[in-house]
């Protein structure tokens, strides 16, 4: 008979190796793809309440001295840091640099995500390392607000793809998930005054939010930001963004100044460069300026060729021309005013039609092969070179008849 009480131990025990392996492996499976960053209450001796986080290494400089510390927690004026087993509270304001020391972070790989436009990867990357100092982007002179930009950024390109999948005018959830994330970061950022992209970081929050269709609230918010000066690096994206709300509020003289400030003042930011110029061009076309749209429509279609601005210039620049809409001569030539060039921009705009069409057919057909070319038993003699026709006529015809098959006479040339 079978002992009752050793099968039992027996079975607690695997049941009990079932739970390990269970709790060990449970972690790798479920965790999820983005790292939470975990939110507490501190309460600190002196009687202050601070928003706990996970301990950063740190070295802050105050007075003109650097110290290594441990950052626990923050509140609206404050940070808490652990030092000697003690919480120490300091001002964001009296520190005067802040350089936090990072874990595995290789930004080659972000890099190359990046080139393969992997951006949900790439930004994944960013913030695993970055995401727990956004509370800490007000310290001054830090070394993490850069990175965590170009998160916001990759997020908003991730969000672009999400909503090129979008069915109709409807943003997808996708999209107007990853559109709320880059505005969350960007909103963070905006925190930093110290940085001088901070009000470029909230001009694109603003961005996301008009994205998203929420142009009351895009307009009431960018009211608050204050015109910035020629030569702040955020001059092309305020009037950019400023032309795309007044454009969608259907005050089109006003957005067509407002995107002409962005285009000839900023320094052709990538950023905004583009969608400023597109914003003209839609405002010539909705007042009938045909001649100016189709110029527009040409150099946007040219410049960005194989990106959204350059397929959306290039639909209404075909639309412009397959109508005749600017085929009328006007009494002023544009492409002089304009443009400064003497050339024929009509002409100019239906021969870059005809040739990126045929560069999309060529990608598109196939080669059609001449029948007469691939018979069998048949060369064709166009496509021999000189070596090959030279080696013909030489070798003899034996060499090249397959084992068992007849000779066939050699071909010569002018006969």
């Amino acid at each position: 008979m079978f002992n009752l009480a050793k099968i039992l131990v027996f079975m607690l025990a695997l049941s009990a190796s079932a739970l390990v392996i269970y709790a060990q492996e449970q972690p790798k499976t479920d965790a999820p793809k983005e790292k939470k960053t975990p939110v507490f209450q501190v309460k600190y001796k002196g009687g202050e309440d601070f928003t706990g986080s996970p301990p950063i290494r740190a070295f802050i400089t105050l007075a003109g001295k650097t110290k290594e510390t441990s950052i626990v927690g923050w509140n609206k004026e404050k940070i808490l840091c652990s030092e000697n087993a003690k919480g120490v509270p300091y001002k964001f304001s009296e520190i005067e640099a802040a350089y936090i020391v990072l874990g595995n972070y290789e930004e080659f790989q972000v890099q190359r995500l990046e080139n393969q436009k992997k951006w949900k990867e790439a930004y994944t990357k960013i913030l695993e390392a970055f995401q727990d100092f956004l509370p800490y982007v007000e310290l001054n002179d830090n070394n993490v607000v850069k990175p965590l930009f170009r998160a916001g950024r990759d997020v908003m390109e991730s969000a672009k793809s999400e909503a090129a999948k979008s069915s109709g005018d409807k943003l997808s959830e996708a999209a107007i998930a990853e559109y709320k994330k880059a505005q969350g970061i960007f909103d963070n950022i905006a925190r930093a005054q110290w940085w001088p992209e901070s009000k470029l970081a909230q001009v694109k929050a603003i961005l996301c939010i008009l994205a998203v269709g929420k142009l009351e609230e895009a307009a009431e918010k960018f009211e608050a930001i204050p015109e910035p000066e020629i030569g702040d690096v955020s001059y092309g994206a305020f009037w950019m963004v400023k032309g795309k709300i007044l454009y969608d509020l259907k005050k089109k003289p006003e957005a067509l100044d407002a995107a002409i400030k962005s285009i000839v003042y900023a320094d052709k930011d990538i950023d905004s460069f583009p969608d400023a110029l597109l914003i003209t061009a839609q405002c010539y076309e909705d007042n009938l300026d045909y001649h100016r749209a189709r110029d527009t429509y040409l150099q946007v279609a040219s410049l960005f060729q194989k990106t959204d601005w350059g397929d959306n210039a290039f639909k209404r620049l075909s639309f412009i021309m397959e109508k005749g809409l600017a085929k009328k001569k006007e009494d002023v030539d544009i492409e002089k005013v304009f443009f400064d060039s003497e050339e024929d921009m009509d002409a100019l705009a239906t021969k870059f039609i005809k040739e990126t069409l045929g560069g999309q057919k060529e990608k598109t057909e196939p080669r059609k092969t001449d029948k007469k070319e691939k018979t069998s038993g048949e060369k064709s003699s166009d496509k021999k070179t000189a070596a090959t026709e030279k080696a013909t006529e030489k070798a003899p015809a034996e060499e090249k008849a397959p084992a068992g098959d007849k000779p066939k006479p050699a071909e010569t040339k002018g006969k």
